[in-house]
């Protein structure tokens, strides 16, 4: 039986997909609250429910908690006419709100310094609710290191985490234009970990988003690593890393970088908290990866630095 819904909004990015050309792909993955239709060209489009909200790849929808129940992987979808049809769900796009995944990176760099002190918030908060066999305990292994000039292993030295704080070093030397060592430090996180997101690829897409705000050269610096993860790790993520060097990103980091720079601790704590709750650890990872980039001892003498310290 056909299900008809209307899409509630859209990213930017896949309003320009879906007006490009043709659009025909599979069902990926399902899930309760959304689907992940892969395309012949890699591209991945995400069809959610509100409760997952805008992201640089979805289509949010109005949808009852059993409306992707009859999905399977491997269903064909293809765009017809403002229908987005998948298998038997039918979702019109002609009538969504364009939502723009692009923080207003302008804005945020220019306010960055004096963010200092919301960011640190944010560290202490992440660290003190980081899920189990989360990166976050990395960062604070590295931030010590930084203070004391020589490199402390990780608290939590799982494989993962030891891979990470080894790779360090080498996407620190990246950050200050090594391009040869910023790719050997992401060859080294690329397809990291296991799932559909790899903690390895979070943690890319996080100091992404941290170049997007204090690297003097973040479109150079993505594409850098945006080289080096090519064929390294899964289509769903290699999707949320391209959008990362784009400075896409969903409506929760907007919301983060929102908190910091109003300075608001209460709304800092629930985005941190909001973060922390996606996936197992993939919002921790991210944030891991975010937190280490613009921490002061990482950025050193950069023209855009926070100055957390």
């Amino acid at each position: 039986m056909s299900v008809h819904i209307a899409a509630e909004s859209i990213s930017r990015s896949v309003r320009q997909r879906f007006d490009a050309g043709p659009f025909s792909a599979r069902v990926l993955a399902v899930f309760a609250h959304g689907l992940d239709l892969a395309a012949g060209d890699g591209d991945v489009v995400a069809v959610v429910s509100a409760r997952v909200g805008a992201g640089p790849l979805n289509v949010v929808v109005g949808a009852r908690p059993d409306t992707f129940a009859q999905l399977e992987v491997g269903m064909p979808a293809s765009l017809k006419g403002g229908l987005l049809c998948v298998g038997p769900l039918q979702v019109s796009v002609s009538g969504a709100v364009v939502w723009d995944p692009c923080p207003d990176w302008e804005r945020l760099r220019a306010c960055a310094n004096a963010c200092a002190q919301a960011v640190r918030l944010a560290h202490s908060i992440a660290l003190r609710l980081a899920p189990c066999g989360s990166l976050l305990p990395v960062v604070d292994s590295a931030v010590m290191g930084e203070r004391n000039r020589s490199p402390d292993p990780p608290a939590t030295p799982d494989a993962v985490c030891m891979t990470v704080a080894r790779a360090l070093s080498d996407l620190r030397a990246g950050w200050h234009g090594d391009s040869i060592r910023l790719r050997e430090g992401v060859a080294q996180l690329a397809g990291l970990g296991g799932g559909l997101t790899p903690a390895g690829d979070d943690w890319l897409c996080g100091a992404m988003l941290g170049a997007w705000w204090a690297h003097p050269d973040p479109a150079w610096l993505c594409e850098r690593v945006l080289e080096s993860v090519q064929r390294r790790t899964t289509l769903l993520s290699s999707a949320f890393l391209r959008a990362a060097g784009r400075g896409e990103c969903s409506l929760s980091w907007h919301r983060l970088f929102a908190a910091l720079s109003a300075d608001s601790p209460a709304e800092t704590e629930a985005a941190v908290r909001h973060l922390l709750s996606i996936g197992a650890t993939s919002g921790a990872d991210a944030l891991a990866g975010f937190l280490w980039s613009v921490w002061p001892g990482v950025l050193g003498d950069c023209p855009h630095v926070i100055t957390v310290l």
